[in-house]
């Protein structure tokens, strides 16, 4: 059980969306709204890192040390929606890693709680994600 939570642990540490708030200054914001939900999911993903690391540290386990994601040293001076590619990609790995930790958490009650809950923000945050890509995708040409 302690392992399905440093898995957890290390894709919350790993996943780009993390680091972010590091390079906000350097990111050109599409909307007022935008930019809120993403400043939430970032204020997530930070409490879910203290969650897993305190859950873990309460099961007498120990959080494993986690090497950032390269690829977060190169999103400097770069625009979101740029970026949103792959910050989808790295939701879509976090829905996975939640989902496979389910059934291997299961039977300890804090562990299931937490891992459905953070599940849960997880496909929310996605969903938030890819409706701030359909919204700025750019529109089809018109057909004759």
């Amino acid at each position: 059980m302690i392992g399905a939570l440093n898995d957890c642990f290390a894709a919350e540490c790993r996943s780009l969306i993390g680091h972010l708030a590091d390079s906000q200054p350097f990111i050109s914001w599409v909307a007022v709204d935008e930019q809120a939900v993403v400043r939430r999911i970032i204020a997530d993903e930070r409490r879910h890192e203290r969650e897993l690391a305190d859950l873990i540290d309460a099961l007498d386990g120990v959080a494993m040390p986690v090497t950032p994601p390269t690829n977060a040293a190169s999103i400097h001076y770069l625009d979101l929606l740029y970026l949103l590619s792959q910050i989808i990609a790295d939701k879509r790995r976090l829905v996975a890693a939640y989902e496979m930790a389910c059934a291997r958490v299961a039977g300890e009650e804090r562990a299931e709680k937490l891992v459905s809950r953070i599940l849960d923000d997880e496909r929310r945050h996605l969903a938030d994600l890819e409706r701030i890509a359909r919204s700025n995708a750019p529109a089809a040409a018109p057909t004759a």
